[in-house]
């Protein structure tokens, strides 16, 4: 199997840069980034309140953007639209149709990139009208978002513009394929007000984005346009979900500055994950995604949420990451299962969680609780000690 070499943050941040370009037509102002992870040790404990001992890795999360700024800049086309007018009815009576053709083209910029009104198509049209010697200027014409343009030319231009035209002028087409995430990739959704929520919905992938929204701490957030680009692998078990919700988190730090400490964020991202994308996970993702630190791991006790850097600095010691390809999803899978069954076996012995359950108590209640029950818990209590005595030994 031959390994795969992943993309550096750089080249990342050069994607996503490039499709905001493409998307939005200008230079994105922001960029976050965020680590996926694997865990080492410490596996179904973080629900539990147990300890985990995860790593970030190096496949990142990017999401690049810009604060739109749709109030100012429409009306700045309005105040401009009315100049312009008064403009160009004088340009029009003293015979300048030079004059009056430059304010159509600057109206027509003015629409498309402040109104937004105009279309690939319009601009097209536009664009081939003016390159017919003897125009004097074009624009879109009606409301906009298609329809037609209007052109003052030389009447003895008419007939070379008109072929010209139809000679350059042709549809567009725009695709948009992603071989991962579901469909589809560009989404546009109103942010949330005290009268109005954010609701899950589809592509799942957005719910994870929208949760985040939702329960940011800070306001009031400005409407934004945004491009996320990951080579952390989805369903692949590193945390793609995880890395998305603190990138996104990060990105409205950026929009709306938040005074939560690093525990409240990572629980913002939970409850994200929990309402909007129905998965019932612990708090391990969001708190490493968060914390992480190059050439450590890091012991998360998840009922206190202590934390603890371990270093991973011996050059004799690697880490090896291998993927099925089985791709996995969490919310429709067992996960959500072997949690109910940990919580029913807790309850059953009177204890909050499997934390303060020792093995020996476990065992004399072997009888109280089902078997698969029995097993689960069994895992997660034997995790709890092996968790502890995995960190200490990195520690020597």
């Amino acid at each position: 199997m031959a390994a795969l070499r992943q993309p550096q943050v750089a080249e990342l941040l050069a994607e996503a840069r490039r499709a905001f370009r493409e998307e939005f037509g200008a230079e994105p102002e922001l960029a976050v980034s965020a680590p996926g992870r694997v865990n080492l040790i410490g596996e179904h404990t973080d629900y539990n309140q147990g300890l985990v001992l995860p790593m970030a890795l190096e496949l990142m999360t990017v999401l690049v953007g810009s604060p739109r700024k749709e109030g100012f800049r429409r009306a700045r086309h309005v105040v401009g639209e009315i100049r312009r007018t008064a403009q160009a009815a004088a340009a029009l009576r003293r015979g300048d149709y030079r004059a009056f053709g430059r304010l159509m083209v600057e109206s027509h910029r003015s629409l498309r990139d402040d109104y937004e009104v105009s279309c690939p198509e319009l601009d097209q049209l536009v664009e081939a009208a003016l390159a017919v010697p003897g125009v004097y200027g074009s624009r879109m014409t009606g409301g906009g978002f298609g329809g037609c343009t209007v052109t003052l030319l030389e009447a003895s231009a008419a007939p070379h513009a008109m072929r010209h035209i139809q000679e350059h002028y042709g549809g567009t087409a725009t695709f948009y394929l992603s071989q991962a995430a579901d469909e589809p990739q560009r989404l546009q959704f109103p942010l949330p007000t005290a009268q109005r929520s954010l609701e899950p919905g589809t592509p799942r992938w957005a719910n994870y984005v929208k949760g985040v929204i939702q329960y940011y701490p800070a306001a009031p957030l400005p409407g934004f346009s945004a491009v996320v680009v990951s080579s952390v692998p989805l369903g692949g078990g590193l945390s793609s979900s995880a890395s998305l919700e603190v990138a996104t988190y990060t990105f409205l730090q950026q929009l709306c500055p938040d005074s939560g400490t690093i525990a409240a964020r990572a629980q913002v991202c939970q409850q994200a994950e929990h309402s909007f994308a129905g998965m019932p996970c612990g708090i391990m993702d969001q708190f490493i995604s968060l914390m992480g630190q190059k050439g450590h791991a890091l012991l998360i006790d998840c009922r206190s949420l202590e934390t603890s850097l371990v270093p991973l600095s011996d050059p004799k010691l690697a880490v090896l990451i291998t993927n099925s390809n089985v791709r996995h999803s969490l919310a429709s899978s067992e996960y959500p299962v072997r949690r109910r069954q940990c919580e029913e076996v807790a309850r059953a012995l009177g204890k909050e969680s499997l934390r303060e359950v020792q093995l020996e108590e476990l065992e004399a209640a072997r009888d109280l609780v089902s078997k698969e029950g029995f097993r689960r818990a069994r895992h997660v209590v034997v995790s709890l000690l092996t968790t502890s005595e995995g960190a200490k030994v990195l520690c020597l």
